[in-house]
């Protein structure tokens, strides 16, 4: 299953038990969260319970660039940022199973730069990378592949961030 945005857009899926994610998801520059939410009722503890990114699957938030061609032929327009990729599983666990690939990239390309005086300068531009944010209750299996590097070799690079906290669940055991 392929989901598509715009760029810059936000897509959330959410679940109050557990997701198989085999599909694809492309949000250039965009923000994509999936969520499973500590509200259904339990008396006791469910091994079942996670987020599972299945080999195959995978989330793109890489920039892009947003172009319009002028009538004279110049490139304007903006290079995009990597997005944003976040995990939270409230309650139970996140699997990333190998083959599954996450990319959060900047991008870069030449663009029409305007000057004050008026003039254009024909410029190479790069964004920076987003971020992949991961927060779990019971644990972490990351044996896919995880990207937020710049769009150029001096572009800043992403960032990345786990927390793992078993007091985050409203688990009564």
């Amino acid at each position: 299953m392929l989901f598509r945005s715009d760029a810059g857009a936000s897509l959330s899926f959410s679940t109050n038990s557990r997701l198989f994610f085999g599909g694809t998801v492309v949000a250039p520059g965009g923000n994509v969260a999936f969520n499973l939410l500590p509200t259904l009722f339990l008396d006791a503890y469910r091994p079942d319970q996670g987020l599972w990114f299945l080999g195959g699957s995978s989330v793109n938030v890489d920039g892009r660039t947003i172009l319009t061609t002028r009538q004279d032929g110049r490139r304007v327009g903006a290079v995009l940022d990597g997005g944003t990729i976040s995990v939270d599983a409230a309650r139970g666990f996140v699997v990333v199973q190998p083959g599954a690939v996450w990319s959060a990239n900047g991008s870069a390309d030449t663009l029409d730069i305007q000057r004050d005086d008026g003039l254009f300068d024909t410029l190479a531009v790069a964004s920076r990378g987003g971020s992949i944010q991961i927060a779990t209750t019971d644990g972490l299996r990351l044996s896919g592949s995880l990207s937020a590097r710049g769009g150029s070799p001096t572009a800043a690079g992403g960032s990345f961030s786990l927390l793992i906290d078993n007091r985050r669940s409203n688990d009564p055991n």
